[in-house]
């Protein structure tokens, strides 16, 4: 499983597309710096996610500053790998957000979902996360027309799915089968990208996505051309990453 991990570890530094924001690079690295100097500053800002989420918890009526503390207590968690506690704050806002809103978008309880799909992911639990995502995905083509980006979203999601699973396995043609999976999705993320060029960072991701898949069905040709454009949109942005 280590090498699922790894990969998965270079994919989660590349592209964050989804389920939640981060910090800026710089800002970061000044907290970090902080943290490096007072070793016990880290303690003491966990100590106080944990004490605003306790409150937050006081009242739940206040359900957007209950899913904000809860989202910061989940980080924390999910730092120290105790998935279990992040596991039980995002499921604890999908029945705090499933009633909001009756025969209507919930974007809160689809929030709780997609951070929930992101936990079992991150353990690979390929058949939980996929079943959040697939029910993201029916919510959104639900309400939106098929070209809207989320949906976009939804798809890029389950192909990152199916090629982390693929890369679970041993057996070439089930890696192969896996990873085709995952090409197909991805596709279909791209085609709806194609009609928003605004959305250059969900594109790029989907790209450098569809490079992996492509690179390890050993389709060179394909995946040069998808490494190549998802180059381009990065340089047009000027952003620095690191290619898997």
């Amino acid at each position: 499983m280590s090498k699922v991990y790894g990969q998965f570890a270079i994919i989660a530094f590349v592209f964050a597309i989804v389920l939640g924001g981060s910090y800026p690079i710089v800002d970061e690295a000044r907290r970090q710096s902080k943290i490096d100097r007072d070793p016990d500053r880290l303690k003491m800002e966990d100590d106080s996610v944990a004490r605003k989420y306790a409150a937050a918890q006081q009242h739940p009526e206040k359900i957007d500053d209950l899913i904000a503390a809860g989202n910061q207590m989940a980080i924390v968690a999910l730092r120290k790998h105790d998935f279990n506690q992040a596991i039980e704050i995002y499921n604890n806002q999908l029945s705090a957000t499933w009633s909001l809103a009756t025969n209507a978008y919930n974007p809160r309880w689809i929030g709780a979902n997609l951070r929930l799909a992101g936990v079992f992911r991150d353990q690979a639990n390929w058949t939980t996360s996929k079943m959040l995502y697939e029910t993201v995905l029916e919510q959104d083509r639900k309400y939106f027309p098929a070209n809207d980006p989320k949906i976009g979203r939804d798809l890029n999601n389950l192909g990152l799915i199916e090629y982390l699973k693929g890369l679970s396995l041993e057996k070439p043609a089930e890696r192969a089968a896996q990873f085709q999976l995952a090409v197909d999705d991805y596709k279909k993320s791209l085609a709806i990208s194609d009609q928003h060029p605004e959305a250059k960072t969900a594109r790029a991701a989907t790209l450098w996505n569809l490079y992996l898949a492509e690179r390890d069905l050993d389709h060179r040709a394909e995946a040069q051309e998808y490494r190549r454009q998802a180059r381009a949109i990065d340089q047009s942005m000027n952003r620095v990453c690191r290619e898997p």
